[in-house]
């Protein structure tokens, strides 16, 4: 990568790794959600209202984005090209690196530049704003389309190229089209960033149409499109997890007991709780809920058959919710052994060593540990029936509230650790809204009627 652009990307994850020097004690007066609850020249950057003027503050990296040529119609207009100039605006601005140029402002001379280096005018695109922009074109070959795309520096006036630049699908088909975008794009934030892999992949969760009604398992992409049924069965269904190898799991009350399931075949029908599945990172096994001997209690299981490998947990309080870490030698769960309240802990692999993290409440659910795994995010409830997302550091134990408005449950963290994806009443619902991993930059993916909830997303 050239030097250029590593030294921008520096600035930028300086930026975006503050959060961590900031992680602020629980009860400071200083949290804030957004620049809206801050005084005149201060802006809330992770969970603190800072001076405007503070040098650790940066704007984000701009980006232009033109126009792609069908080559075939010697056209920039077309519902093709239309439509793959939408999801690169979308996904650059929702990465949270960069910020979009205007397209008004992209240079007049740009309609008459191809992607060959002597043909475009990188003055006039650093003199619009962009430090970078990005250019294409598509063409047919046979019953393909041909897509290259360039990421360009404007200041050093060359081409970053990438191993997927130039990429094919089928004519036609609108979810390859997507997805060959959008694997371009999550290209350029993983050699940026050191870390991608979030926006090619889907979030399931849960939905409840109507109070008391059936609650079926659904997926979505991260910028809400293509939201569809895993199940239609009119039943209670639950708690949804990734397999490894992409497929979901969930547990459903369709045979009237709280069985797990994986798209539809079982792998898990004990007597009692079947629920709250996670897989273990070798993709061979699974950590769950069991209650068939009257408490609810953790085992591994396969992932294969179902059959019970392991049990963690031997105690007469309830034992629930387990999360991988992502070296798979520890497990956080919940458990109110101690204190008669539920509380996160973490085991051992083999279920020894058991210890309480701190945290704040006295009624703490929902752990999922994140992939660097050096955190751990869960939910507390701060009064009544309102809880929020808290984050600790596990070697640490200081702890970071990142949510405040509405009531905010069930995170769960991105492949890369830069986002989440959490449950909120914020703007009725509850629907789901996904957040910077320091919460930061909410916005809402789920609208429409029902209740949004226990939300998984795909790593």
């Amino acid at each position: 990568m050239a030097a250029s652009f590593n030294r921008w990307a520096i600035v930028l994850l300086v930026f975006l790794c503050v959060p961590s020097v900031w992680a602020q004690r629980v009860g400071e007066t200083s949290f804030c959600e957004d620049t809206g609850t801050c005084r005149v020249g201060e802006a809330c950057v992770a969970g603190q209202c800072t001076q405007l003027s503070d040098n650790r503050i940066r704007r984000l990296f701009p980006l232009a984005i033109d126009r792609i040529v069908n080559l075939d119609a010697g056209s920039r207009r077309g519902p093709v090209v239309d439509r793959i100039r939408q999801l690169l605006r979308r996904y650059f601005a929702f990465s949270g690196y960069f910020t979009v140029v205007d397209a008004d402002l992209n240079p007049p001379a740009s309609v008459v530049e191809s992607l060959r280096l002597t043909t475009i005018d990188f003055q006039a695109w650093y003199d619009a704003g962009a430090y970078a922009f990005v250019k294409g074109n598509i063409k047919k070959s046979d019953d393909q389309w041909v897509l290259t795309l360039h990421l360009f520096i404007a200041e050093e006036g060359l081409h970053e190229p990438r191993s997927v630049d130039e990429q094919r699908f089928r004519i036609g088909d609108s979810r390859a089209l997507k997805h060959t975008v959008v694997n371009w794009v999550d290209s350029v934030i993983t050699n940026f960033a050191g870390r991608g892999g979030a926006l090619t992949q889907r979030i399931a969760f849960a939905h409840r149409i109507k109070r008391g009604g059936a609650k079926e398992i659904k997926v979505i992409d991260v910028d809400g499109e293509s939201e569809h049924f895993i199940t239609q069965n009119g039943s209670i269904n639950m708690l949804p997890a990734w397999t490894r190898d992409g497929r979901v799991a969930y547990s459903s009350f369709l045979l009237h007991n709280p069985d797990l399931y994986v798209e539809g075949k079982k792998l898990s029908a004990r007597p009692r709780m079947n629920t709250g599945a996670s897989f273990h990172p070798n993709g061979k096994l699974l950590a769950l809920t069991l209650s068939k001997d009257g408490n609810a209690e953790i085992y591994v299981i396969s992932a294969i058959d179902g059959s019970i490998r392991r049990r963690l947990t031997r105690e007469r309080n309830i034992d629930t919710s387990p999360s991988w870490s992502p070296d798979g030698k520890h497990l956080a769960f919940v458990s109110d052994r101690d204190t008669g309240r539920p509380q996160i802990y973490i085991m051992n692999a083999n279920g020894a060593k058991v210890r309480r993290l701190p945290q704040v409440g006295r009624y703490n659910t929902s752990p999922d540990w994140s992939p660097s795994g050096d955190q751990i995010a869960y939910s507390s409830r701060v009064g009544g029936e309102r809880y929020d997302i808290y984050v600790i550091s596990v070697s640490t134990g200081v702890i970071q509230r990142v949510t405040s408005k509405g009531s905010n449950e069930e995170a769960h963290y991105s492949a890369d650790g830069r986002y989440m994806v959490f449950s909120s009443t914020r703007n009725g619902g509850p629907h789901l809204w996904i957040m910077n991993s320091n919460g930061g930059a909410k916005r809402q993916l789920t609208f429409g009627p029902g209740e949004h909830l226990t939300p998984s997303w795909q790593r």
